[in-house]
């Protein structure tokens, strides 16, 4: 069983080095809401996001153009992580619910 404290800071450690590109890419977002179903933007920004950290992203996931599965391989056979997250706005208040901050931290 891993050292969870040491799991947590290594997970802090990489979010901390991130942050600048995480901030850009939360804003990136809120500047262009999009609604469900059309978030392209959102989705290949987010894509590509994780394509530059590693992760084999499969885009149109389960048939919705704007969904997509990012999957990072381990180092052995530990615990699995799955991180669900939304990236759509809502129409006439854009990123009211605030989305865009769920996409960046689940991205993170």
């Amino acid at each position: 069983m891993p050292d969870i404290a040491a799991v947590r800071k290594r997970a802090l450690d990489a979010i901390d080095r991130r942050r600048d590109a995480l901030i850009a890419l939360s804003l990136a977002i809120h500047a262009k809401p999009e609604l469900a179903y059309e978030e392209r933007e959102a989705a290949l920004r987010l894509t590509e996001f994780l394509e530059g950290d590693g992760f084999k992203v499969k885009r149109g996931y389960c048939g919705l153009e704007t969904a997509y599965r990012g999957d990072a391989k381990g180092k052995g056979d530990g615990p699995r992580v799955a991180i669900l997250t939304e990236y759509d706005a809502l129409a006439d208040l854009g990123h009211g619910c605030g989305h865009n901050l769920i996409a960046m931290i689940g991205t993170a």
